[in-house]
């Protein structure tokens, strides 16, 4: 009798060991960067981790092992990514940062006036 085969997925990718190797080896490149932005847009840390944790995930979803950590360009593409998923987050109407039509604790966009 063969043991049952376990597949273990994250955001709808599956988690190989390539990937995990890539994420640890990418992720501390990031990590202050995108943590001091979170903590730009809220003061309260339980946000700041979740909006941390949303731009992990982002990180995730692009897989890293496509990419060369070597290469500035693919690093500011992932580092783009991981910022815009943090705006996303912060800009869903109803979601964890909203509260009662207001933005709780994120920037709320500016529309600026036209000439």
């Amino acid at each position: 009798m063969t043991a049952p085969a376990i597949e273990m997925r994250l955001a709808e990718i599956p988690i190989t060991a390539e990937g995990c190797m890539a994420f640890g080896a990418v992720w501390p490149k990031f990590e202050s960067s995108i943590t001091l932005f979170a903590r730009r847009l809220t003061k309260d840390r339980l946000h700041r981790d979740d909006l941390v944790q949303e731009a992990m995930i982002a990180l995730w979803k692009i897989d890293p092992t496509r990419y060369d950590f070597n290469n500035e360009a693919h690093l500011r593409y992932m580092h783009r990514v991981m910022i815009n998923r943090i705006c996303d987050v912060c800009r869903q109407p109803g979601g964890p940062f909203q509260l009662a039509g207001e933005t709780f604790g994120c920037v709320q966009p500016v529309e600026l006036p036209r000439s």
